[in-house]
C-alpha cells in the first residue's frame, strides 16, 4: 500500500459513514493493524467511545461523526501526525494523554485530542460523579442519607489520594524512561479487599514500598527526584487510570454494601453509568480544569 493510497483511504472514510468526520478513538475487542484501519476496518465496543461521546456532544455537537475504536494508541499516533501535517483531511484522532507531555511526545494541532488526564477514567472518576452514581445506583432516598454517603466515599477517595500521591510521582517519572513503578498487567493486586465488599478498600502500601525499593535499585536518582518540590502531578490526573478505577469501583461497592447491603454491581456497568453521569454534568463546576482543557482544544472549531 503506497502513501498515497493510504491517506486516501483514511480521508474518504467519511463518504461512506455519511459523516463530516472520522474519530479514531482506542479501544476494541481486538488489535488491528494500520493497513486494517486504512482499508475501513474497525472494532465494535469500547469505553473510550463512550468518553468522547460525551466529550463531542458538549463541545462540538453540530458536527457529525463516526467514533471507530482501532486498538492500540501506537496506530492512533500514526493517524495523528498525518492529521497534523495535513496530510489526511475528515480525520480526527482522539486518545489518552498517558505521559505524552512528559515525554515530549504530546501532538498540538487541531484535530487531535486528548484526555485531560493519564486516560479518560482519570477524567470521569471525580469525587462529584462517584457520589451521584451511588445515589443512581442505590435505592435510598438521597436527602436523608446525602451527609454520610458523602462523608464515607469522600474519605476513602481522599485516603487513596493521600497515600498514592508519591507513588504516582515516581511511576510517572519512571514512565519517561520506559519503566513503570505500577504493574499494568496486575494492578490489581494492590489494593486490599475482600469479596463481599464488607470492608473498606485498602492500598497495600507495603507491596508500593518493595516495588520502590526495586526501582531505586535500578535507578539512583530517583530519591532526590522524588522530593523535589517543583515536579509534583496532580495525584488524580496522573494516576495509572486503571489502578484508580479498581479502587473507586471497590469504594463504591464497600459505601453500596454498607448503607443498603446491594448485591454485587459488574465494574462494566458501573463506569458506563459513571462516564453518562460525568458527560451530563461536564461543566466548570464539575473540574474547572478539565472544562478548560477541553474547551481549548475545541476552540479552532468554532474560530
Amino acid at each position: 500500500m503506497t502513501f498515497t493510497r493510504t491517506d486516501a483511504g483514511l480521508s474518504n472514510q467519511h463518504l461512506f459513514h455519511k459523516v463530516d468526520y472520522v474519530v479514531f478513538v482506542e479501544g476494541s475487542e481486538k488489535e488491528l493493524s494500520f493497513q486494517e484501519v486504512c482499508q475501513g476496518y474497525s472494532g465494535i465496543a469500547s469505553f473510550d467511545i463512550l468518553y468522547w461521546q460525551a466529550i463531542f456532544n458538549k463541545f462540538v455537537s453540530k458536527k457529525k461523526v463516526k467514533f471507530k475504536p482501532v486498538g492500540s494508541k501506537s496506530i492512533l499516533r500514526v493517524i495523528a501526525k498525518k492529521v497534523e501535517l495535513g496530510e489526511i483531511n475528515h480525520v480526527w484522532v482522539a486518545m489518552d494523554q498517558n505521559t505524552d507531555r512528559f515525554r515530549n511526545e504530546y501532538i498540538q494541532s487541531n484535530g487531535v485530542f486528548y484526555t485531560w488526564g493519564y486516560s479518560w477514567e482519570n477524567d470521569v472518576l471525580q469525587l462529584q460523579v462517584l457520589i451521584d452514581l451511588f445515589f443512581v445506583l442505590c435505592p435510598i432516598e438521597r436527602a436523608e442519607n446525602e451527609k454520610d454517603v458523602s462523608d464515607v466515599i469522600s474519605q476513602l477517595y481522599y485516603d487513596f489520594i493521600h497515600k498514592i500521591r508519591h507513588f504516582v510521582h515516581v511511576d510517572m517519572l519512571l514512565l519517561t524512561k520506559g519503566k513503570s513503578l505500577f504493574p499494568r498487567r496486575n494492578y490489581k493486586r494492590l489494593i486490599k479487599c475482600n469479596p463481599a465488599h464488607t470492608i473498606p478498600p485498602e492500598l497495600k502500601i507495603s507491596e508500593l514500598k518493595r516495588l520502590l525499593s526495586e526501582c531505586n535499585k535500578q535507578f539512583s536518582n530517583l530519591k532526590p527526584f522524588f522530593f523535589n518540590d517543583k515536579y509534583k502531578p496532580n495525584t488524580i490526573r496522573y494516576c495509572f487510570g486503571h489502578l484508580l478505577c479498581i479502587y473507586c469501583y471497590r469504594a463504591l461497592m464497600y459505601a453500596l454494601k454498607k448503607f443498603a447491603q446491594m448485591p454485587y454491581i459488574a465494574l462494566d456497568y458501573m463506569t458506563s453509568m459513571a462516564t453518562r453521569l460525568f458527560g451530563d454534568s461536564l461543566d466548570s463546576t464539575l473540574s474547572e480544569e478539565i472544562f478548560e482543557h477541553h474547551t481549548k482544544q475545541f476552540e479552532f472549531i468554532n474560530s
